[in-house]
């Protein structure tokens, strides 16, 4: 963990790291902090061109674990997912998944010479997160969409 004082370093080593080429994965806080700012206090990565935010409009309070649907979109299908206080990217990139307004859900974009995969969604969720919480996902866990983004995330 990185204290609050060594976060700005920590930044701007991560930045020079994905922009030399390396690669960036983050899931849910992880692809808030990918975005341009969190907050006043806590300086973000800023490996994203565009907007990080809050996606709440789901069914249920955002702040509840929940599934939600969305659309996968390479290959296109429809996948009910796991959810917790995620948020949408407005950025450039590949899109993989959006929810159900359109807004971008996982995304794949460039940085320097690295590459950023962002997910306000929890594809590494596995069958004990719904049970703990006590939620049922009729297609079961999402592992198999998150093989496929770093798959793309670690290509060439």
């Amino acid at each position: 963990a990185v204290g609050a004082k060594a976060w700005p370093d920590a930044a701007r080593r991560i930045r020079a790291f994905v922009a030399g080429g390396g690669r960036y994965l983050g899931i849910c806080l992880g692809g808030w902090v990918a975005g341009p700012w969190m907050n006043d206090t806590v300086p973000a990565l800023d490996l994203l061109d565009g907007e990080v935010d809050a996606f709440t409009r789901t069914p249920r309070d955002h702040t509840t674990d929940q599934v939600i649907p969305v659309t996968w979109l390479l290959p296109s299908q429809q996948r009910r997912v796991y959810f917790q206080e995620g948020p949408y990217f407005e950025a450039r990139g590949t899109v993989y998944a959006r929810y159900s307004d359109g807004s971008v859900a996982t995304l794949l974009a460039d940085f320097g010479r690295g590459k950023v995969a962002v997910s306000g969604i929890h594809l590494e969720a596995e069958a004990d997160w719904y049970t703990a919480n006590d939620l049922t996902d009729a297609d079961g866990p999402d592992a198999d969409l998150g093989v496929i983004l770093i798959r793309a995330l670690l290509a060439k």
